[in-house]
């Protein structure tokens, strides 16, 4: 009985077109691009959240602080106007001087009740950010030191541009726009396979009188891509060299920005240690006129403005104490050092 037998093997490998995974790597390297992006898109949406709680509380810290500054004045010009009444009793104080006091302490009652509605405002909108039931009583914590900035302007930006989140965002974009021309590039292009294998033929089971053969060729697939494959593939340039143009553009903007945010905060810092020499002048002259007052060396307008001068500029003090502050929390949100991605992995364990 005759019997035949036969044996074959063939191979094929892609030599273009995803040659070896090359496509499949491509696609990947995309995906995790894509995810790295969303997680720097994450933590900077974080910080901007961050960056207005910490602003929020920043305004209800200064309207408490405007709170006792305009409790304290009514305070002491209630005492004031009891003093100048017994003064108009014992003849020493006229009846304008009575009004005139009187008139002091009504334009500070009328302020307080302003403070008092803002202080209201701000600390509603604390309890909601914090979502406090109420029934405990929040006062704002003294501040702590002011946070400075040490380093020289252009050594931070340097420093800001190596190492910083947007920085890499956009980075990782550029990166993620020249792999999707890639990807759309290739779609474009044939498959080739290389294709080698053998047969051995012969009779028995053994097959014996074998006869032998190799082959090897390859196989080609044309795509005919259509008008929708080669728009693609140009939009994706086109998103590269906005992503290239992006940028280039971004550091001359954020530089701008940053230096400009830098000379604001330069700016408050002086003012408020101004504010600080003129309250002590101010109180000074205050002392003063309280003592040549008593002994009817200046009248009772000039010892009037002394009062509403000291608090005018405590008031402004407060005001670029908080500016300040606020500034210094923008300057940590532009230059990605208010949060940081294991900053919220650590509040998260």
């Amino acid at each position: 009985e005759d019997i035949s037998g036969k044996a074959s093997l063939s191979f094929s490998q892609p030599i273009a077109k995803n040659a070896f995974g090359a496509a499949t790597r491509l696609h990947e390297k995309i995906i995790g691009l894509e995810t790295d992006i969303a997680k720097h898109q994450i933590v900077e949406a974080y910080e901007d959240y961050l960056a207005a709680i910490i602003t929020i509380y920043h305004h209800w810290q200064e309207s408490y602080d405007n709170l006792l500054i305009g409790r304290s004045s009514y305070t002491e010009n209630m005492k004031l106007l009891e003093n100048i009444k017994e003064r108009q009793k014992n003849q020493v104080a006229r009846a304008v001087d009575v009004n005139k006091i009187n008139l002091q302490v009504i334009a500070k009652k009328e302020a307080l009740v302003e403070l008092e509605v803002e202080y209201d405002k701000y600390l509603l909108n604390v309890q909601q950010v914090i979502r406090h039931d109420g029934k405990t009583a929040l006062m704002p914590e003294p501040s702590s030191a002011d946070i400075e900035i040490h380093d020289s302007f252009e050594k931070t930006f340097d420093n800001f541009v190596d190492t910083s989140r947007t920085f890499n965002i956009l980075t990782l974009l550029k990166e993620k726009s020249s792999l999707e021309v890639d990807k759309d590039a290739d779609e474009l292009l044939p498959s080739i396979n290389l294709v080698l294998g053998g047969e051995i033929t012969g009779d028995g089971h053994n097959i014996d009188n074998n006869d032998d053969m190799i082959f090897a060729g390859i196989t080609l697939e044309w795509p005919f891509p259509d008008q929708t494959d080669r728009a693609k593939h140009k939009i994706s340039e086109i998103s590269l060299m906005e992503t290239t143009l992006l940028t280039g553009n971004a550091r001359y903007r954020l530089y701008t920005d940053i230096k400009n945010l830098f000379y604001e905060i330069g700016k408050e810092k002086r003012l408020k240690e101004i504010a600080e020499e003129k309250i002590n002048l101010a109180q000074s002259i205050l002392q003063d006129e309280t003592e040549n007052y008593s002994f009817a060396k200046v009248s009772l307008n000039d010892y009037i403005d002394a009062v509403n001068t000291l608090d005018r500029n405590h008031f402004n003090k407060i005001l670029h104490d908080t500016r300040y502050r606020i500034l210094m929390v923008e300057w940590l949100r532009l230059t990605d050092r208010l949060i940081t991605r294991e900053d919220i992995q650590t509040r998260h364990h």
